[in-house]
């Protein structure tokens, strides 16, 4: 009978122990969820964040693109540009050297 009863209280005890236990973990893993779902509301914002610098970097990348193209085309005409004065101060010089040459002649003469 002593046993019996010493058993029933063990296993009460032990039910009690575990039964408040399971409740002290129940609040650890409520309180953890809590901090996870902080956490996880805090990287979702960030991604957010981070999605909107995107689109913007994509802008601007899109607006210097245009200016690299703006800035070629300049270069292009400006070499064409100087292509065309080269050509002209060559025609300049021959034609100057044609009359020096003339006006030489018509002085030996």
């Amino acid at each position: 009978m002593v046993r019996r009863t010493l058993t029933h209280l063990l296993a009460a005890g032990l039910f009690f122990v575990f039964s408040n236990s399971g409740a002290l973990q129940k609040e650890g893993l409520e309180e953890k969820i809590k901090s996870k779902q902080i956490e996880l509301e805090e990287l979702k914002r960030q991604i957010e964040q981070n999605r909107q610098e995107i689109e913007r970097l994509k802008g601007k990348e899109g607006e210097i693109g245009s200016q690299i193209h703006r800035a070629e085309k300049q270069i292009d005409l400006l070499k064409r540009y100087i292509r065309g004065l080269r050509s002209q101060e060559r025609r300049l010089e021959r034609s100057i050297r044609r009359e020096t040459a003339a006006l030489r002649k018509a002085q030996r003469e």
